[in-house]
């Protein structure tokens, strides 16, 4: 029931994908690199980690980072400094930084808010809701849209529904869990 094609050129994948969106055959794309390699992927994994390990700063920078916050490299080195002293970036958040940039200030209150709604659900609900929720309070799927301008039609919704589906087959509901078994699986 599966086939896999190997493709030598990226640039040819957007053929492909709109002629199986045409057909209604269902499909995955891996461009390159593992599926959990992918950047949208990795984005999400590291919004699971920051939420399973809130002190974990290079999850945490990653999640700050991701499209589905954006904040900035500048609010970043910021964030991680405070009067000469590394601080954590979970700390600096709460701490309502005011050294950064109007925008950056808004981004990180927004992150606040989402991860102050996240966090009491995590090892509670399925990983799978968990993702969901994740996915619908950064309006993901919006920000997927967004960047795919590869003319795949959805590719990267594609991958992310992947995940989802890999977290509900997992049937995992701690976090560490689900990303302890993706790493066997991958």
């Amino acid at each position: 029931d599966d086939v896999t094609l190997l493709i030598r050129a990226y640039t040819t994948f957007p053929h492909y994908e709109n002629a199986f969106e045409d057909a209604n055959i269902a499909f995955v794309t891996v461009a390159g690199q593992g599926f959990y390699d992918r950047a949208e992927i990795r984005d999400l994994l590291n919004l699971l980690r920051a939420l399973a390990d809130p002190g974990d700063d290079l999850a945490m920078a990653g999640l700050l980072r991701s499209p589905a916050f954006g904040i900035t490299d500048a609010a970043l080195y910021q964030l991680r400094w405070k009067d000469g002293v590394t601080c954590h970036y979970w700390a600096a958040l709460y701490d309502e930084p005011d050294n950064l940039s109007q925008a950056d200030r808004e981004r990180a209150r927004r992150v606040v808010r989402i991860l102050d709604e996240l966090l009491p659900l995590v090892d509670r609900i399925p990983v799978s809701e968990l993702l969901k929720k994740l996915v619908d309070a950064t309006d993901y799927r919006s920000i997927l849209a967004i960047e795919d301008t590869s003319g795949g039609g959805g590719r990267l919704w594609r991958n992310l529904d992947k995940l989802i589906e890999d977290a509900q087959a997992s049937g995992k509901v701690n976090v560490r869990d689900f990303l302890e078994y993706l790493s066997v699986i991958n």
